[in-house]
């Protein structure tokens, strides 16, 4: 029996979360502003195995804080960032 996908990348010391984060770090750095749907538009054009789609919310809140569309977690918290506009 052959392993499955996510176990060969386990198998190869790739996370789904490490390997999605990268993923969404690399994607915000060239192309910048999208949507957290866009983002997900993208991943699910990245990753159309059946076993990664679970981690589309992971690579999405990945993308927007790589971003800096919202705070990095704390806490397993979401804070959105608050936008200061100068007087």
């Amino acid at each position: 029996m052959h392993p499955s996908y996510q176990e060969q990348c386990w198998n190869d010391g790739i996370t789904c979360r490490s390997c999605v984060e990268h993923a969404a770090r690399s994607v915000a750095t060239v192309c910048s502003g999208m949507t957290a749907e866009q983002a997900g538009q993208t991943f699910r054009r990245m990753y159309s195995h059946p076993e990664c789609l679970i981690n589309q919310h992971d690579f999405q809140w990945a993308y927007l804080e790589a971003d800096g569309q919202v705070a990095p977690m704390i806490s397993k918290k979401i804070v959105p960032l608050v936008q200061i506009q100068a007087a």
